[in-house]
C-alpha cells in the first residue's frame, strides 16, 4: 500500500502537526509535536476513521485474490511444498542461528544466511505437516517458555517467515485447519510479567509503525527535501518520532527478531546495531553519564532510563548502542565499485567473493534512509 493520498488525508494529518526543537533537563528535544488547534479532535479522528477504512479495504481486495474457501486436510497433509520451503530457507537459517536458547526443534542451524556448506534441514518434514499447526499454546511459567512452547512456537515463527514473503495461500490453507493454533497466537509473551513481543502481531505492528512514520514526514518535505530548505538543524533523522520508530522496528535481543528482518533491510540496520525496544540502552559514551539513574562498575558502560529519542544528530543515534556499528551501511552501488577495485587488483573471482563475504560487505542501507522519495 502506497500513500494514498486519495483515500488517508495525510495533508490532514499534518496540519495538526509542526516541527519544533524544545528543552528538557538541559537537553534539546526535536519532534513533531501536535499543534493543538481547536478542531485537533475531530480532525485526528477522521484522519484514523479513513486510515483504517483504507486498510480494510485493501485487505479486502487483496484477499480476494485468492480463494474463498480451502478444503479441510488431513493432519498428516504435507502444508508447505518444497516450493514454498525452498523460498523461506533464507529466513528460516537466519531465525534458527540464534533462535530459542539451544532448545529449537531438530536443533540448532550454526551457518550464516548467506553461506551455503550448511547440511541440516531448515524445515523438518514433521514440521512442514497439518498438524504441526495444531500445536496448542503451552502454560507461560516463568523461565520455562521455550522448555513448554518450543514446537508450538516453531511454527509461530513459520507463519510470521509466510507473512514476510508474501506467501498468503500457505497461510490461509492453515487457517482453514480445524482448531488452528496460530490465530492464539496473535499477541504473546514468554510469561505475564514481559512484554508481548512473541506474537505475529508484531509483524503488522511494526509494517504500521514505519508506514505511518514515513508517510507523515513525507507531507514535510522541508525536514528531508534539502530543495525545500532542509538544514542539520531540521533533519527528519533526528527527530524523536523517526528514531524511535527506526530503532523500535530494528532492534535485536528480543526472543524473536523475525518482524525486525525487512526493516533492517529496508533502514540499512544491521543485526547488532540497536538493542530490543523493550530495553534500556547501554551507552558508552561520556555525553550520555548525566543521564545515567546508575553505573555498571568496571564496565565503563552506563544505563540510562530516560528515553535518549531526538536529542542527538542522527549519526550518533546509529552508533550511540553499539560503537563497532558504522554509522553508514554500504549500499548496491558502493559494493559493486568495491568488488570491481579487487578484480582490478588482479584477484581472480573466488578471492574477490570471499574477501567481500569475510568482510560481510553486502549491500544493506535504503536510500530511503537517506532521504524521503517524492514517489
Amino acid at each position: 500500500m502506497a500513500h494514498q493520498a486519495h483515500n488517508i488525508p495525510w495533508s490532514l494529518l499534518a496540519s495538526n502537526l509542526h516541527w519544533s526543537t524544545t528543552s528538557r533537563r538541559a537537553r534539546s528535544v526535536t519532534n513533531l509535536r501536535p499543534s493543538m488547534k481547536p478542531d485537533q479532535g475531530k480532525e485526528l479522528t477522521y484522519f484514523i476513521e479513513a486510515f483504517i477504512r483504507t486498510i480494510d479495504d485493501h485487505s479486502l481486495c487483496e484477499r480476494k485474490k485468492y480463494p474463498s474457501v480451502y478444503d479441510v486436510v488431513d493432519s498428516t497433509e504435507v502444508i508447505l511444498d518444497s516450493a514454498t520451503v525452498q523460498r523461506i530457507t533464507p529466513t528460516v537459517r537466519k531465525w534458527r542461528s540464534y533462535g530459542f536458547g539451544g532448545r529449537c526443534p531438530s536443533g540448532i542451524c550454526k551457518v550464516a544466511q548467506n553461506k551455503e556448506d550448511c547440511q541440516c534441514i531448515p524445515i523438518p518434514n514433521e514440521e512442514r505437516t497439518a498438524s504441526a499447526f495444531l500445536r496448542p499454546p503451552g502454560p507461560r511459567d516463568c523461565y520455562r517458555f521455550f522448555n513448554l512452547n518450543r514446537e508450538a512456537f516453531f511454527n509461530v515463527e513459520v507463519v510470521k517467515t509466510l507473512l514476510l514473503h508474501g506467501e498468503m495461500d500457505t497461510i490461509l490453507r492453515v487457517c482453514a485447519l480445524p482448531g488452528v493454533s496460530p490465530p492464539q497466537w496473535w499477541p504473546d509473551s514468554e510469561c505475564m510479567c514481559e512484554d508481548a513481543v512473541l506474537g505475529w502481531d508484531q509483524i503488522c505492528i511494526k509494517a504500521l509503525r514505519a508506514y505511518i512514520c514515513l508517510n507523515t514526514i513525507h507531507c514535510f518535505p522541508e525536514i528531508w527535501d534539502n530543495a525545500s530548505g532542509r538544514t542539520m538543524e531540521m533533519d527528519y533523522r533526528s527527530s524523536k518520532f523517526y528514531q524511535f520508530t527506526l530503532r523500535t522496528c530494528t532492534g535485536t535481543g528480543q526472543p524473536s527478531e523475525v518482524s525486525t528482518y525487512p526493516h533492517r533491510q529496508f533502514f540499512g540496520i544491521s543485526d547488532d546495531q540497536f538493542q530490543g525496544e523493550n530495553d534500556y540502552p547501554l551507552f558508552k559514551s561520556a555525553p550520555w553519564l548525566q543521564w545515567a539513574d546508575f553505573k555498571h562498575q568496571g564496565t565503563g558502560y552506563h544505563r540510562r532510563r530516560v528515553d535518549h529519542y531526538g536529542k542527538v544528530p542522527i549519526n550518533e543515534f546509529l552508533t550511540l548502542e553499539n560503537e563497532t556499528s558504522a554509522g553508514h551501511q554500504p549500499g548496491t552501488l558502493e559494493v559493486v565499485l568495491v568488488r570491481d577495485y579487487l578484480y582490478r587488483k588482479g584477484l581472480p573471482a573466488e578471492l574477490v567473493l570471499n574477501v567481500m563475504e569475510l568482510a560481510g560487505y553486502r549491500p544493506a542501507t535504503s536510500e530511503l534512509h537517506v532521504k524521503i522519495h517524492k514517489q
